[in-house]
């Protein structure tokens, strides 16, 4: 695979001169406040002077928090511009903040307030990090993101600035786009970045509701949604895209955890207009380019200019330019030659490959392989099932037994709709894929990047007792 060539160019620079060109473009939106390209530079030039005046330079390390504006939008750009290392983290609690603070080893905490201004102040903090030190040594700007932490401690990754900022000097299509994920996490900075690079307007929610989304994309002529397959299966459980007029959407990305088969298929034809892509991409390395063979299809080709793949024993290994230069609290992942295992099981077809779900995830039933997307794809095809959920319980047996939630339909009572929902497993699925506890609930729970939570949904105490006549 061709590697992308290292340009001597500061990529900064390249988002900057794009800005000058277009001042008067609308570049982003929230709240009901727009900012032009030309408010952009002018407010990155204000909060770049501020800073320089407050002592800020290359060599600290900058948490950003506080209520959510665009004022985080100039921040990132003269954060960057100055050669700090910014830790971006707008509407984070503020124990989690100090919590964060504290492993990114911070020097000064900037909190931006409800009308947009901000304060600045020192932490009385060192810098006692070894991979921070050496980063800082280079008097390079750096960026600071966590891992959800959805199975274990969260992850502080340490990123260089400009290997982020240098894939996006290549221009591509303009483009009106809404950020689905927040400016803590890389797929919502890549979303941002790829929307100005492109001299595109990129819209921020103040709530990620399916109403509110679709809502947004009317009003504003929406282009692109990037979101999540749980977000999708929603929105057509809602039937909100009935409600609104969604005919600006040209592109609906998809990406972060396994996509159903059955809801890509029906996103298919609720959206027969649209093009539908599936993403790829890791906090460690950043967003890859992607190809999907069809819009109905579950195969995609990754990589592109600065990205290796290879598939080992059914994993997926990355090699990346935009690497992260480490974890700040965990040991260096990478392999000899700067390989990085990302856990995701796949299959392969020629230059395409296709998601089974991450090794973490894989229920061992007494030596048989399940993923749990495999289940709720099928889960997802009854009709008695609106939506569902699979994950593993120990067993002093099997090692571990299945166990569906399922938000079911309507139809019958609900010792009925268990019955058939049983009885359907059993005749369809391998044995050991059965679900061996099945609850109906309400809801589902979801992370507030809309993913799945497969250990955290509680079943009902009526349901349990149904099950447990079931099985």
């Amino acid at each position: 695979m061709t590697t992308a060539t290292t340009t001597t160019r500061n990529p900064l620079l390249y988002f900057f001169d794009q800005f000058a060109q277009a001042t008067q473009y609308e570049c982003a939106i929230f709240d009901g406040i727009a900012w032009t390209y030309g408010d952009l530079l002018r407010e990155t030039s204000q909060d770049s002077e501020t800073l320089v005046e407050r002592g800020i330079s290359s060599g600290h390390v900058v948490v950003t928090a506080g209520e959510f504006s665009l004022r985080h939008l100039s921040l990132f750009f003269s954060l960057a511009k100055l050669g700090a290392v910014n830790v971006p983290l707008p509407e984070v609690g503020d124990s989690e903040v100090g919590k964060c603070a504290a492993i990114a080893n911070a020097t000064h905490l900037l909190v931006v307030t409800p009308d947009g201004r901000w304060t600045l102040e020192p932490t009385s903090r060192c810098v006692t990090n070894p991979l921070l030190n050496r980063f800082l040594e280079r008097k390079e700007a750096g960026l600071v993101v966590f891992t959800s932490g959805s199975t274990g401690d969260k992850k502080a990754i340490l990123h260089c600035m400009s290997k982020l900022l240098g894939k996006f000097t290549v221009r591509r299509k303009r483009v009106r786009t809404i950020s689905f994920l927040k400016l803590d996490h890389v797929g919502g900075i890549n979303t941002v970045l790829h929307a100005l690079s492109n001299l595109g307007m990129v819209l921020f929610p103040r709530t990620r509701s399916v109403d509110e989304i679709c809502r947004l994309i009317e009003v504003h002529k929406l282009q692109l949604l990037p979101t999540t397959p749980s977000f999708l299966n929603l929105l057509l459980l809602s039937g909100s895209h009935l409600q609104y007029d969604l005919s600006s959407l040209e592109l609906i990305t998809y990406g972060t955890e396994v996509m159903p088969d059955l809801t890509l298929k029906r996103l298919h034809a609720a959206f027969p207009g649209v093009k539908l892509q599936q993403t790829y991409g890791l906090s460690e390395l950043g967003v890859l380019r992607s190809k999907s063979r069809e819009s109905d299809s579950l195969w995609v080709k990754i990589g592109g200019g600065g990205f290796d793949t290879r598939v080992m024993n059914g994993t997926l290994w990355i090699r990346a330019d935009s690497a992260m230069e480490g974890y700040l609290n965990h040991p260096n992942p990478f392999i000899e030659g700067g390989w990085y295992d990302t856990g995701d099981q796949v299959e392969v077809d020629g230059e395409f490959v296709r998601f089974l779900g991450r090794e973490s995830e894989i229920i061992n039933v007494g030596g048989e392989k399940v993923f749990p997307a495999e289940v709720e794809n099928f889960l997802l095809g009854l009709s008695d099932v609106k939506d569902a959920i699979v994950s593993s319980e120990p067993n002093p047996l099997l090692g571990n037994i299945v166990v569906a939630h399922i938000v079911r339909t309507s139809d019958g009572t609900e010792a009925e709709a268990l019955q058939r929902v049983k009885t359907a497993c059993r005749q369809c699925l391998r044995r050991y894929m059965v679900p061996v506890k099945l609850y109906f609930v309400s809801e589902l729970e979801y992370s507030d990047r809309y993913k799945k939570l497969r250990k955290r949904t509680v079943a009902s105490p009526a349901s349990a007792e149904l099950a447990k006549g079931l099985r």
